[in-house]
């Protein structure tokens, strides 16, 4: 039996690395490009009533032109990869936490050890992802996500320093304010992906 897989280009964490994003006069625009085709692409994976819970620049791929040579990048359309962890429903299903990236995972997850989940889960991390796009703060997730086991607390106590501080700062881009609904510790405070997606569209 044969597989047929449509080919795809580089995620996003290698297109962000190798095209130099975190160092562009042109990053925020750069950036809000993505978040809006990222947010597009999370947003119809919700529409089916499926939760990812592994959202991260590296399972974002970015498409291919019609001649699967050229990247569409201008605008960015993405394909989500990588369904391992993923569920179906929408609310309050079980799901299994534990292999889901450490530094991406919400406070409910990490607490709730009956793991159930919905979709503000995805929206966490989506909010996780565009704060280290925005921010260049790659480098330093990888490391906290590298912590050894015996350390969670380490690794989210520094974390959550850091977001909280982020959540309390002056800065209110449009990015900032799509990121700092994202990353609320109450999950009920966070957007659905269709209202962040509006937002980005301008159709708030």
């Amino acid at each position: 039996m044969y597989a047929v897989l449509e080919l795809g280009g580089p995620n996003l964490y290698a297109y962000y690395v190798n095209q130099g994003i975190y160092a562009s006069e042109n990053k925020y625009e750069i950036v809000e490009n993505i978040a809006r085709a990222a947010a597009r692409a999370l947003n119809e994976l919700h529409e089916r009533a499926v939760i990812h819970l592994d959202i991260k620049a590296e399972n974002f791929v970015i498409a291919l032109q019609g001649d699967q040579r050229n990247l569409k990048d201008d605008p960015f359309s993405f394909k989500l990869i990588d369904f391992n962890t993923s569920v179906r429903g929408t609310d309050h299903v079980k799901a299994h936490t534990a292999s889901i990236t450490k530094v991406i995972k919400a406070p409910e997850i990490r607490k709730n050890k009956k793991n159930y989940v919905n979709q503000k889960v995805d929206v966490w991390a989506f909010g996780i992802m565009i704060y280290g796009l925005l921010y260049n703060r790659f480098d330093d997730f990888n490391v906290l996500n590298n912590v050894n086991a015996r350390n969670d607390r380490d690794r989210y106590s520094r974390l959550d320093s850091e977001l909280n501080y982020y959540r309390s700062n002056a800065t209110n881009t449009r990015l900032d304010f799509i990121i700092k609904r994202c990353i609320q510790e109450d999950a009920n405070q966070r957007p659905h992906m269709y209202d962040i997606l509006n937002y980005l569209n301008g159709e708030e």
